[in-house]
């Protein structure tokens, strides 16, 4: 899946923002507001910062956009929980591997041992 691209407003506008500039400089100046009504402001936010979505024309159209990226989401989404999930059963499926591995070995060791027992009582062991 490609993700969107995403822009701000001074690319929308063709204009260089300077907040980052302003936010480090030393001795931080008070930003100009740029005078705008609300409707522009409303009309701004529905279009948001995806260019994909912005260069539809209709809202209808920015909608659909919008509705598909967003089911993209959910199947990405969906695809990432699934492998998450196989990870976490391989994940516990090797854990139980290694402690019935491990009870095996100790088991071998064990047993060796009591043959060890044996054959020293029956006098045939080293020591």
């Amino acid at each position: 899946m490609r993700w969107p691209e995403i822009v701000h407003v001074g690319e929308i506008e063709d204009t260089r923002e300077a907040f980052v500039d302003r936010l480090f400089a030393a001795g931080l100046t008070p930003f100009a507001a740029t005078p705008i009504s609300e409707e522009e402001v409303v009309v701004r936010m529905c279009a948001g910062g995806f260019l994909e979505a912005r260069c539809r024309r209709s809202s209808r159209r920015r909608e659909a956009w919008f509705d598909t990226y967003g089911e993209d989401l959910r199947t990405y989404d969906d695809a990432e929980d699934r492998l998450m999930a196989a990870e976490e059963g391989r994940a516990a499926e090797k854990r139980r591997a290694d402690a019935e591995k491990a009870r095996a070995d100790a088991a071998e060791r064990e047993l060796a041992h009591i043959k060890a027992l044996v054959a020293d009582k029956r006098g045939g062991g080293a020591g």
